[in-house]
């Protein structure tokens, strides 16, 4: 007897967190053990829908509710994506942000830029508009400058 397919829902579940609420609520604490808790959470999450991942499905959303970063947290760096997943927008270290209200402070600002179309290069972290960025890889973005074709090339989606 054949083994029954296992269904998944039409909606692929994905959690929502205000930026702010790192400074409330994740001010005391280590990325290593935010990162624990969504975890936790990612797991009931998966439980509830019978929807099962592997990454994150977290979304950092402003002040007006929408959804700006998806975002990841490995080890002691926060990585962020456009909400759509399509373009990188960088890592934050835990190290270079001892105090939670200069993260969430960046979080923002890096917010307005991303609500106002712009995307961060990869290379030089300048904010440009997205017509002036080339996309790279996956999700990879640089500007023409710091473009070298030898490196920044598409995916390699031969597989094995």
């Amino acid at each position: 007897m054949a083994a029954k397919k296992k269904e998944y829902p039409e909606v692929t579940p994905y959690m929502y967190i205000h930026i702010t609420a790192l400074s409330r609520r994740w001010r005391a604490l280590t990325f290593d053990m935010i990162s624990k808790r969504l975890d936790s959470c990612r797991k009931a999450l998966m439980n509830a829908s019978g929807y099962m991942w592997d990454n994150s499905h977290f979304v950092f959303t402003d002040s007006a509710s929408k959804a700006i970063f998806q975002f990841g947290i490995s080890g002691d760096e926060l990585h962020l994506w456009t909400a759509d997943g399509l373009h990188s927008i960088g890592d934050i270290r835990e190290e270079d942000y001892p105090g939670r209200a200069d993260l969430v402070k960046t979080l923002e600002e890096w917010a307005q830029f991303v609500s106002d179309g712009k995307l961060r290069c990869s290379e030089c972290k300048k904010w440009f508009p997205k017509d002036a960025i080339i996309s790279f890889g996956f999700t990879g973005v640089v500007c023409h400058t710091c473009h070298n074709p030898r490196i920044h090339t598409d995916p390699d989606l031969r597989g094995d």
